[in-house]
């Protein structure tokens, strides 16, 4: 194969590639499931980062996995302490705090948050039940305490639930932060000893 023919060819992977992208459509957040899911029917939590200072902020996602099984609702209840972290509003314009439902497929009824004790409520159903797996939500949680916080799903008032009415979920989980406190060299009163001063 001659350098001409190599070009010609690369040209042709391009357009193809242009013409016929990659389906299914991967939505904001991607598919991919964080590391420590194990289970099919999954509710999981992934933080950008682990470690953040006060006054820092970080995103969580909420990655819900039905695997191949048509579900026609989820709930989602979070657990987290105001003392550590609170939730940024996603939408001023409405009322209350929410966080940034992102799923395009399964229609929000419930987005709540309560900043006083730590609890984030979503709920979603589906107009034509389908599969699910992939992120529907994101949490932009600021830092105001240093220490170690966790934020949780609490599996008893969460669910995926399949056509029949049935809860699938086996499988949630909790994060860990690490908030630490930024510490800023301070601004010498005085000129070193050394200094030259006209």
């Amino acid at each position: 194969m001659n350098f001409l023919d190599l070009i010609q060819k690369v040209k042709a992977q391009g357009a193809d590639t242009l013409a016929a992208p990659t389906f299914p459509f991967t939505p904001p957040g991607g598919t991919s499931p964080p590391a420590n899911g194990t289970k099919n029917h999954t509710i999981l939590l992934q933080a950008d980062s682990a470690s953040l200072n006060v006054g820092d902020t970080v995103k969580v996602r909420i990655y819900i996995s039905s695997t191949a099984e048509n579900i026609s609702s989820f709930s989602v209840n979070i657990a987290f302490d105001p003392e550590f972290v609170r939730v940024i509003d996603a939408d001023e314009t409405a009322a209350g705090v929410q966080i940034d439902y992102i799923d395009t497929t399964f229609r929000t009824q419930t987005n709540t948050v309560n900043n006083s004790t730590g609890i984030i409520n979503i709920r979603a159903e589906a107009t034509t039940a389908s599969a699910l797996t992939r992120t529907v939500a994101e949490i932009e949680f600021l830092a105001l305490k240093s220490g170690t916080t966790e934020i949780e799903i609490i599996t008893g008032n969460s669910n995926i639930v399949n056509t029949n009415g049935v809860d699938l979920l086996e499988e949630a989980n909790a994060i860990s932060l690490n908030i630490s406190t930024t510490t800023e060299e301070p601004y010498p009163t005085q000129p070193p000893t050394n200094a030259f001063i006209p």
